[in-house]
């Protein structure tokens, strides 16, 4: 198989090709979507309400309630609303909860100048949810709050794999149906070998061999940016984290039944 490391379609407005590369690629980039001030408002509350500026590690245990504060919350913003409402429909549900706050120290700053593919991470590739349980067509929005170099501490993400696992499960056999998401990763890992290689400890090469050739992308940005990204994409937590902390914030949205 080869993996290819690319960049997620990116551009400032919701254009025709943002829409192609989000049917294809199950994730799209938008640069500069979010006003300067929601995150200097943004900072300011964290330094109201916790005593501490975003970026200190001492605040990073309390952010998660802090999440719910609406004034916290990028949905707020109508651009951001309308972006959501182009690629899911006019009509989903906000979410119950403020979403996650992605928080790290930077680690395995050995990696910062090896290459691409050796900063890929392994082991824990994985999708969420289950197709066969939820309707499937939300999103998951990640809005940096601190800037997040590519392949530095972003999210990787397989390109097209929401469509891949929508479809294994819409294909399975009656007999294997309704059967926990674990055991269905290792049918889909036998289908698809490259689940099993980034799943392994074998070093990544471009030579590794399969029928299929795999692009891999990683959730970077700077505030201001929003990457979305396609229900039931199969991701991954970075390994390597620099050469700052990442922080950012994730909201996941699903359209109404």
């Amino acid at each position: 198989m080869v993996f290819h490391i690319t960049e997620p379609y990116t551009c400032t407005t919701v254009d025709e090709r943002a829409l192609q590369a989000w049917e294809q690629d199950g994730v799209v980039k938008i640069t500069g979507l979010i006003p300067p001030e929601w995150f200097a408002n943004l900072r300011n509350r964290v330094l109201e309400t916790l005593g501490a500026a975003p970026e200190n590690p001492e605040a990073w245990p309390k952010l998660k309630p802090l999440g719910r504060d609406k004034q916290c919350m990028p949905l707020e913003i109508e651009v951001v609303k309308d972006v959501v409402g182009h690629f899911i429909g006019k009509g989903w549900a906000y979410p119950n909860s403020g979403g996650l706050w992605f928080a790290d120290a930077p680690r395995q700053l050995e990696k910062q100048h090896a290459p691409k593919l050796e900063r890929v991470p392994r082991g824990h590739w994985h999708w969420d949810a289950r197709p066969d349980l939820h309707g499937g067509g939300g999103l998951w929005l990640f809005a940096p709050v601190t800037e997040m170099l590519p392949h530095s501490g972003g999210t990787w993400l397989a390109a097209g794999s929401a469509h891949l696992v929508t479809a294994f499960y819409a294909n399975l056999p009656p007999a294997q149906q309704g059967k926990p998401t674990k055991v269905v990763k290792k049918w889909f890992a036998e289908a698809h070998p490259w689940f099993n290689v980034l799943n392994g400890t074998e070093p990544l090469n471009q030579t590794n061999q399969a029928d299929e050739a795999i692009r891999l992308l990683n959730v970077a940005g700077q505030p201001g940016d929003v990457v979305l990204m396609k229900e039931f994409t199969i991701h991954s937590a970075p390994e390597y984290i620099g050469p700052g902390p990442r922080l950012c914030r994730v909201v996941t949205v699903s359209p109404t039944p």
